[in-house]
């Protein structure tokens, strides 16, 4: 697992050498930090130890090689939906110590309380087909084939979603959690437009008769891709947490293996724990492995 995540002092350089213009940022599992059109979206954040209450649940494999307290700027967070390792309320907390009370949250309906609970009050609540402007984004509420809770009486009250994003340029499709939907992701690309890049969930599936109803494979991820038409797609939701029965990396093998087997080696991007890529208009700046 060491060759697939970068060193602090590699992820520092990175992220010093892209930082000024567009770029994307894995932190690990679902967290990017993304820049686009000067604005700084991070996703799903978790910079946790462990992801669960009361300092119980599975426990990072790595450290986050760029902390919330390293990072300049944050205009806005995506949230897909409320388990632990998506909605990190110790995450937030930070978050709100270091950049106060005026950034922007796009959840789905329901998770407004937790970003209150945080100090997070510029919250915007979206329901699935919704789509709301900040600033220069485009954001787009987008159905997810999964669910929700934090315990044993909350399961389902909550909404969850995948986001797509849009600025003039460049349209990024997020999956969050979800399993595979025949429509619903060629219905996200006729939204958007196109997809330049997708940043597809690809672990926590095994054993796939339990959990394929909430978390794709990877070769299901490929099919998304291919549903979004999408020109790259990165996989993320491994490699950072224990949270299911598959070895660390297979995830990883298994989604570059299928890519090839779909003639889509050139739309497969590795990125690594830590990794900062730039982005650009050019399909070159997100090289193929």
């Amino acid at each position: 697992m060491d060759s697939f995540c970068l060193s602090k002092e590699e992820a520092l350089a990175l992220y010093e050498q892209f930082k000024s213009g567009d770029y994307i940022c894995w932190i690990g599992h679902a967290t990017f930090l993304i820049k686009v059109d000067g604005l700084t979206i991070l996703t799903d954040p978790f910079f946790s130890d462990i992801s669960g209450a009361y300092g119980f649940g599975p426990r990072r494999f790595f450290s986050p090689q760029l902390e919330i307290e390293e990072i300049p700027q944050l205009d806005a967070i995506l949230c897909t939906h409320n388990h632990f390792d998506h909605l990190d309320l110790p995450s937030l907390k930070r978050i709100q110590s270091h950049f106060g009370d005026e950034v922007k949250v796009f959840c789905p309906k329901g998770l407004r309380k937790y970003f209150i609970k945080a100090g997070l009050y510029d919250v915007v609540e979206m329901e699935w087909g919704d789509l709301t402007r900040f600033k220069t984004l485009k954001v787009f509420c987008f159905p997810a084939v999964h669910n929700s809770g934090r315990g044993i009486f909350d399961q389902n009250r909550t909404l969850w979603c995948s986001f797509g994003i849009q600025v003039e340029g460049k349209k990024v499709f997020f999956s969050g959690d979800t399993s595979y939907h025949p429509e619903i992701f060629r219905d996200a690309k006729m939204a958007m437009g196109g997809c330049d890049l997708a940043i597809l969930g690809i672990g926590g599936y095994a054993p796939e008769g339990i959990l394929n109803c909430s978390h794709v494979n990877p070769e299901q991820a490929v099919q998304i891709a291919k549903d979004l038409e999408a020109k790259k797609m990165i996989g993320m939701h491994w490699g950072t947490l224990n949270l299911s029965d598959e070895p660390v990396i297979e995830p990883i093998q298994r989604f570059q293996k299928a890519a090839v087997q779909e003639g889509m080696e050139e739309v497969f991007c590795l990125i690594k724990l830590g990794e900062t890529r730039n982005l650009s208009n050019s399909d070159e700046q997100i090289p193929s492995l």
